[in-house]
């Protein structure tokens, strides 16, 4: 009957919607990664599923091999659809994507882990809005701008007005409201002042413990960078007013190229132990290595003053001149090299010493080996080979304290490394225990096969080490007894998007 058309019609739309976003959210990845990216889970497709069950909420489960969007009753009695929702949409797509690049983040090693799972989507879903011009105008007609005379300082009180900056307005009107004009968001990071960050940052509150809140730090970071750089451009292209359509324009350029800067770092983080300041320090590098000449918008220096002004620091550079000393190809086949993680590890094995990698001491496994094919903003094509690997250390917690402070000791006096400081027994945890502890990185290649990027989390850094088994120890072991291995300590991100937890805000 007619009501049954009509309802398949209605679901033919909401399948192609999610399909729609989900599809441009992936092609933005791939782009900036400059090859195809796979997922996490088992298979060759992730199922996207529109209209799920009765929930205020939406998911992303490696598991299930899919995204699932849920559905409730709205104040006005109408059914409220989270697949309707950009903002939605483009985050559990990002979680979806950043699985398949990083495996590991989702394991609760580390609380700025699961906090850049969060922001990271935050980010994409916020960016990916300036894709639509038509987007852009229509939020900063609503923010107050006119149709001209629009200068610098104006263009920055309205984006921190706008909608633009604000995530999962809508869903809030909806949820709260009705139909009703509400200016509520989900997520409002643009408006996190610096200042009470630094002063409550460390400091043991609640409200940083949470992966969500954690995360908008970055959110904070990557939209103050956004708005300087876009207000920025309007001050040197029209000092004496632009028009919305030019502002407009602006906005968009600036916004893909950071979110193209944004998801292009994720080939230079390593990929265990991910926190803020190697994300920071990610985007820096690869960015370096696509854009050398910077100096006409200064996304970089916007970047640095803005992450600095939460507190985040770039970290000392990580053996990044690796070509003074050549390193060795003795009976490597180069035909394998760039597609397969044996030869690469060959290569590494050869050439630990030169690359800071101890593949004597620790258990080393190259994981992923991806040529990739980056675009700059000037045009210019950079062929690049992202190899990863993931060192591991694993005995008895009593075992594993006397090795570090043997290893301590032995370091030559005039030794740079500063983590020098041994393991201590964390509380709680019991010396016959057994522990896991990771490290790792990437190694980045030119065309030519030449390292030219080394960035890695050591695992034989005792101090990072000991705040992680602190942090393991607070919890409880995994039904054998263990503590901090592959897996034992993972978190689904469909427990973080409980539907049971804060549905207002959990997505």
């Amino acid at each position: 009957d007619a009501s049954d058309e009509d309802l398949r019609t209605k679901h033919g739309f909401f399948a192609q919607n999610v399909y729609a976003i989900a599809a441009r959210t992936l092609a933005a990845f791939e782009f900036a990664l400059g090859r195809r990216v796979n997922w996490s889970c088992d298979a060759h497709q992730l199922f996207l599923v529109p209209h799920a069950r009765e929930m205020k909420n939406a998911y992303y489960r490696r598991e299930h091999r899919g995204l699932f969007f849920g559905y409730f009753s709205g104040p006005d009695d109408s059914v409220v659809e989270t697949c309707l929702s950009h903002d939605i949409i483009a985050h559990e797509t990002t979680h979806a994507v950043l699985d398949g690049l990083r495996r590991r983040f989702l394991q609760a090693n580390d609380p700025e882990q699961i906090a850049f799972h969060e922001a990271l989507a935050d980010i994409v879903a916020l960016l990916s809005v300036f894709s639509v011009d038509e987007v852009i105008i229509a939020s900063l007609r609503n923010a107050g701008l006119p149709e001209v005379g629009i200068n610098a300082k104006r263009t920055g009180e309205a984006i921190a007005a706008s909608g633009l900056t604000k995530l999962g307005e809508e869903f809030v009107r909806r949820v709260e409201r009705g139909d009703d004009r509400h200016t509520a968001a989900l997520r409002e990071s643009l408006r996190l002042d610096p200042a009470k960050i630094r002063d409550s940052w460390g400091s043991g509150k609640d409200e940083w413990a949470d992966p969500h809140r954690r995360g908008e730090v970055l959110v904070a970071a990557v939209l103050r960078t956004l708005r300087n750089i876009w207000v920025g451009r309007i001050a040197d292209l029209a000092p004496r007013g632009a028009s919305l359509k030019l502002v407009a324009e602006e906005g968009a350029r600036s916004a893909e190229h950071l979110l193209t800067m944004v998801i292009r770092s994720l080939d230079y983080a390593p990929p265990v132990e991910m926190e803020f300041e190697d994300f920071l320090d990610a985007i820096l590098a690869s960015d370096e290595f696509v854009a050398p000449d910077d100096d006409k918008h200064d996304y970089r220096g916007k970047l640095r003053e803005a992450f600095g002004a939460f507190g985040i620091k770039q970290p000392v550079s990580t053996r990044r001149d690796l070509w003074k000393d050549p390193p060795t190809y003795s009976s490597l086949n180069f035909g394998e090299f760039l597609i397969d993680p044996d030869e690469v590890w060959r290569f590494i094995w050869q050439n630990g010493e030169k690359l800071g990698i101890d593949v004597r001491n620790y258990y080393t496994r190259v994981e992923d080996v991806q040529p990739s094919i980056r675009v700059g903003p000037d045009g210019l094509v950079i062929r690049e080979t992202v190899a990863s690997y993931i060192q591991t250390i694993e005995g008895r917690l009593s075992d594993v304290i006397s090795y570090s402070r043997v290893d301590v000791s032995e370091r030559p006096k005039d030794d740079t490394n500063k983590r020098r400081e041994a393991l201590a027994k964390p509380v709680n945890m019991p010396e016959h225990a057994m522990v896991q502890l990771w490290g790792g990185g990437v190694l980045i290649f030119d065309q030519f096969v030449r390292p030219k990027c080394h960035q890695h989390k050591d695992v034989d850094d005792w101090a990072r080490q000991g705040r992680r088994l602190s942090r393991l120890a607070q919890k409880a072991p995994d039904p054998d007894g263990r503590f901090g291995f592959d897996g034992a300590d993972g978190a689904r991100l469909s427990h973080l998007h409980d539907p049971a937890a804060d549905e207002r805000r959990e997505w």
